[in-house]
């Protein structure tokens, strides 16, 4: 019933106010399940709401619910009124709810032929013609409860006579229907991510209104309906519907309707109406043993028999004569029990014993665990703490003599200043390390790199060095600026110190050479020879020849550069010495370039 006289409409709402004012003692609670965006029923949602919040003495809650929020809500009667799909009015009768009222619309004269699904898929996809052309295809859905998004398009395969449950080769929902979810499965087929796309009918039209843009998607097999406003690819199904749960008196529920038949109709000209039949959607969802009939996905005794009684039967006869088999071996089962009971204490035994080392090993790895990552922070946290340590000895020397302002003073402080800094990012490294973090790689200009390194650790050690560079002088390679400090500051200070055991003459050469895939990095010294056996032991954790070594800069070294796609090799020279080449990745990425000081 619509009305469109306005005096009748206002003595109509009058009347059920004032009984409702003595009728109702607590707020109406109003429910409607989320809808995508852009839909024309979200402002008839919220004109209903405001309608039913002015006219009820006691006013109107509200609440947009999931489909499975809004199922326990009706069964726990939190909810008075819902406002939902169809589907979802079919699916909470078996809950209690009663759809009363569907909607109308200028759009959708029809309240039992007013909503359906669209299957489309991009307009540029000539090999996607018909629904068989979709088999073994990617499908991008809203929701697998979500009744127009999805459910009716399955019942469209069904009737067709497809398998709806295998025939895409993968489903990815974009979750319920709520806010942009249709939208995502539309930019989904846009971007190629999937083949094809499900949504509720007009929501294609309605995205292009409000994009202001056609939608470049073609709709698969569209029937020709001339009646219908929109193209669709499945039967037609009711409108939004109004379903009232068994929480309101009889006074209750006649006035919630009588304000609702009352409610004018909005500017586009939608209002409510009686409830149509929904035979066709109980008859979709029975189809696909969803909702009410999810029963019938599972087995009963009755429907077992009733279908297969034949084989029920030989099985049966097959079972009977396994059974004077099995009588017939008992005796031999009987003398073998003792000895498999035996058997079993023995290897329960074992199993004790083997989780008991098990737990006892499990507890040294931990603790192994733990002294390395301690035995990495103190090996690399020394170099810059001693520096740090060495310029304050000599400020407080300067301080002594009173030249707290000449320059090399301010000098030793930045030099404090940097050192101290370093520790903090060795820190934070060997935090990132405990915690599993990735390194921050960026684009380092190696020959900057090495030149201040080498600068820094032969000054401090009073080596002299030589730096042949063989590359072109922006060489890069991508990594973590403080890991490739971490290598080459190992590597040099290493070269350093052997070098002061040689020669009168201490000296370190370097060497930066490429091929087309790496850059090769050679550091030699001039130290005195190794013997074989201090040879083999340098890759060996915790074995080291220095007094205050921790035997771990080797292996740190290697690791670091493995996780990099490098590598490090060690060559005894004839003259005496070490030889350490690195390779290393050459960068393919540009960056933004980084230069690292020792």
């Amino acid at each position: 019933m619509r009305f469109r006289d306005s005096a009748l409409v206002g003595l109509w709402v009058a009347m059920a106010t004032i009984v409702s004012s003595s009728a109702q003692s607590a707020p109406l609670r109003f429910a409607a399940t989320e809808m995508p965006k852009p839909d024309p029923c979200l402002p008839f949602i919220t004109e209903t709401r405001d309608w039913l919040n002015k006219h009820c003495a006691d006013g109107v809650t509200f609440k947009y619910y999931t489909v499975k929020e809004l199922e326990e809500a009706v069964k726990k009667r939190e909810v008075d009124v819902v406002l939902s799909e169809a589907g979802t009015a079919t699916l909470l009768r078996r809950d209690g709810a009663r759809p009363m009222l569907t909607t109308v619309s200028r759009r959708h004269p029809n309240p039992e032929r007013s909503q359906g699904s669209v299957i489309f898929v991009k307009r540029d996809s000539d090999a996607l013609q018909t629904w068989s052309d979709l088999r073994r295809k990617t499908l991008a859905a809203t929701s697998s409860n979500d009744f127009t998004g999805y459910q009716a398009a399955m019942g469209e395969l069904l009737h067709r006579g497809f398998k709806p449950e295998s025939f895409f080769s993968d489903i990815t929902f974009a979750g319920n229907t709520s806010k942009l979810a249709q939208q995502t499965v539309v930019d989904r087929v846009l971007r190629g991510e999937a083949d094809v796309g499900i949504v509720r009918t007009c929501f294609l039209e309605d995205l292009a209104n409000a994009r202001q843009s056609e939608i470049p998607v073609r709709v698969i097999e569209p029937y020709s309906d001339r009646a219908f406003a929109c193209q669709r690819s499945t039967a037609l199904y009711p409108n939004w519907t109004i379903s009232i749960v068994p929480t309101l008196s009889a006074d209750e529920l006649r006035l919630v309707m009588e304000t609702l038949f009352a409610m004018p109709p909005t500017s586009n000209g939608m209002f409510w109406s009686v409830a149509p039949d929904f035979s066709a959607t109980d008859t979709l969802m029975k189809e696909l043993r969803i909702g009410p009939y999810e029963f019938l996905r599972t087995w009963t005794i009755n429907r077992l028999w009733s279908e297969y009684k034949w084989p029920i039967g030989l099985f049966a006869l097959f079972f009977i004569g396994l059974l004077i088999h099995m009588r017939r071996t008992e005796q031999l089962v009987d003398r073998r029990t003792h000895e498999l009971t035996q058997a079993f204490e023995r290897e329960a035994s074992l199993k004790s014993e083997a989780q008991a080392k098990d737990a006892i090993l499990e507890h040294y790895q931990r603790a192994s665990i733990a002294g390395q990552i301690s035995n990495l922070f103190a090996h690399e946290i020394k170099q810059p703490l001693h520096s740090a340590q060495c310029y304050s000895h000599g400020l407080l020397r300067m301080i002594d003599r009173g030249e707290t302002d000449s320059p090399a003073f301010r000098e030793a402080l930045e030099k404090i200043k940097a050192e101290t800094a370093s520790a903090g990012q060795i820190v934070d490294k060997v935090r990132n390390y405990a915690k599993g973090r990735s390194s921050q790689n960026e684009a380092i200009i190696l020959p900057s790199l090495i030149r201040d390194i080498l600068e820094h650790e032969t000054t401090k050690r009073g080596t002299s060095y030589v730096l042949d560079n063989q590359t072109q002088s922006g060489s890069k390679v991508y990594a973590d600026p403080l890991e490739m400090k971490l290598i080459f500051v190992n590597l040099i200070k290493n070269a350093c110190e052997a070098a002061l055991s040689g020669t009168s003459e201490p000296q370190v050469m370097v060497w930066l050479s490429a091929t087309t895939e790496h850059w090769i990095i050679t550091i030699q010294d001039t130290g005195s020879a190794i013997d074989d056996e201090t040879f083999n032991k340098l890759d060996v954790p915790l074995t080291t020849t220095k007094p205050d070594g921790l035997g771990f800069g080797l292996v740190i070294v290697r690791g670091l550069l493995a996780n990099m796609g490098g590598s490090l090799h060690l060559n005894r020279q004839s003259s005496g010495g070490l030889e350490a080449i690195v390779t290393l990745p050459r960068l393919t990425t540009p960056l933004k370039t980084t230069q690292s000081s020792a």
